[in-house]
Parts: structure tokens; sequence; C-alpha cells
């Protein structure tokens, strides 16, 4: 009998330890993403504090949704959402950073070009673009030439922010760059005609973004239309709604409905996701 309960015991002790390091290990790899996440936007914070600040307001809506609604299915995925919000929201401001950079690629080539075709070096004139470029290109190259000054190449230097920042149109715009400088030739003249073809391309984007802004209002509307709806039955038949919460059929239904909801979603912006060749 002892020795039945000192093998339950280390059984128990070494699936408690081995529990412990798996749930710290993802903590860990969660925290390092989320700091990652942080130092791409160039936003020195800790990352615990940032959680922090999430997860407080996370806690604040599901006490009102508590107050509100007295559901504890809806209460607990505000607790959910105070887990998948930080990194999803690190990812969209980052999207919109870069989005930003790109627009700024073709001033930036014709100053780059400017530069070089007056007597300057490609180095002095990155150096240039970063003290004059705007938020958040001057962070990008103010960072590739800090690098440069440590001892990296100016091609590597780039080829780390490319791949930092992951966009197709910034990996081709180094890609150019790299090989115009390894090359030779007229490099102001190149520059120039790679600054109006990024132009166009952009214009191009922009014209068939205005042209399914309308699908993707619709869908849009269409999503939210079951929450607002259901938000309308509630304020009608308040009794009826929370007999529906807080039964089982309730929850299930309330889950399919989610999930459609998000799946009709995604999939609405995959087909209004049209790609611009080059």
């Amino acid at each position: 009998m002892i020795s039945i309960g000192l093998v339950t015991y280390t059984l128990y002790s070494a699936c408690k330890a081995a529990l412990s390091d798996y749930f710290m290990a993802l903590e860990n790899r969660y925290e390092e993403q989320i700091q990652q996440g942080l130092v791409e936007l160039f936003l020195f914070i800790p990352a615990r504090q940032f959680l922090f600040i999430c997860m407080s307001l996370a806690g604040f809506l599901a006490i009102l949704c508590w107050l509100l609604t007295q559901s504890l299915a809806l209460t607990f995925s505000f607790f959910l959402i105070s887990f998948i919000f930080p990194p999803v929201l690190l990812k969209r401001l980052k999207n919109t950073r870069v989005s930003k950079l790109v627009k700024q690629l073709p001033d930036a080539s014709i100053m780059l070009g400017n530069h070089v075709s007056s007597g300057g070096s490609l180095n002095s004139a990155f150096d240039f673009v970063a003290a004059n470029a705007e938020y958040p290109l001057s962070q990008e190259l103010g960072l590739v030439m800090r690098r440069v000054r440590l001892g990296w190449k100016l091609n590597e230097a780039l080829q780390r922010m490319a791949a930092n920042l992951e966009n197709e149109q910034l990996e081709r715009w180094v890609c150019m760059l790299t090989l115009i400088s390894s090359s030779g030739g007229q490099l102001a003249k190149i520059l120039e005609l790679l600054a109006n073809n990024m132009r166009l391309r952009s214009r191009l984007q922009d014209r068939v973004r205005s042209l399914s802004a309308q699908g993707n209002m619709q869908g849009k509307v269409m999503s939210g239309l079951p929450f607002l709806l259901f938000l309308a039955l509630y304020m009608i038949e308040s009794e009826a709604i929370t007999i529906l919460i807080n039964s089982t059929f309730g929850a299930l239904l309330m889950g399919t409905v989610i999930f459609l909801v998000v799946t009709g979603q995604l999939w609405m912006r995959k087909l209004l996701n049209v790609r611009v060749p080059l």
C-alpha cells in the first residue's frame, strides 16, 4: 500500500513539474513574441506592462459584461480575448506601419537618385534619406545605417530590414538596390525608373481597393448584422435572451453563429484581396 502511494506521489510530482515547465516555456514564448512585436514598432516598453494594460481592459469589459448580462460564457470570452488581442493588435499596427513605409519608397528612391547624381555615395545617400524622410522610413533607414556603422554591409542591412518587415514590394525594392549597387550602371536613372514604376503600381492598387470597397463594406455590414439583431432582441426581450444565453443549446447556437460569421468574413476578404502584378 505504501509503495502504491509512493509511486502515485512520484507520478504526480513528475506530471506537475512537466506541466509547470511547459506552461513556463509557453509564457516565455508568448512574452518574447509580444516584446518582439513592440520592438518592431519602435515601442520600447516592457511586454509585461503592455500585457497588463490589455488584460486590465479585458477585465473591466468582463466585469461590465457580467453586470449587464449575468452571462458566464460572455464574461469568460472577454478573458480569452485578452490573450488573443495583443498579438492581433501588434500585427495590425505592423501592417499599417509597413503600408505607410511602402508608400514612402518612391520619394525615397528619387531622393537617393538625386543625391547620387550630385556626386555622393550610396551610403551617404541613405544617411541623407534617413535624416530627412518622415516616420516610419526614417526609423528603419536610421537602423540600417547604424548597422552599417557597426560593420554590416549595406546590402546585408537592407536585406535584414526587408526580412523583418515581410513585405513583397519592399523586398523587391531592396533586391533592386542590391543589384544596382553590385553591378553598377546609371544609378540615378534606374532609381528614377524604379520610383515611377512603384507609383504606377500604387495607383493601380488604390484603384483596385476603391473598386472592391463596396463589397468589403457589404461583408462588414452582413457580419455585424447578427450581433446588432442580437442586441436589439436583448433590449426588447431581455428575459428570453438571458435564458437562451445560459442554456447549453443557446451557447452552442451562439458559437455556431460566431464561427459562420468569422468564416464568411475571412472568405470575403480572401475574395476581395486582388493581387496587383509588378
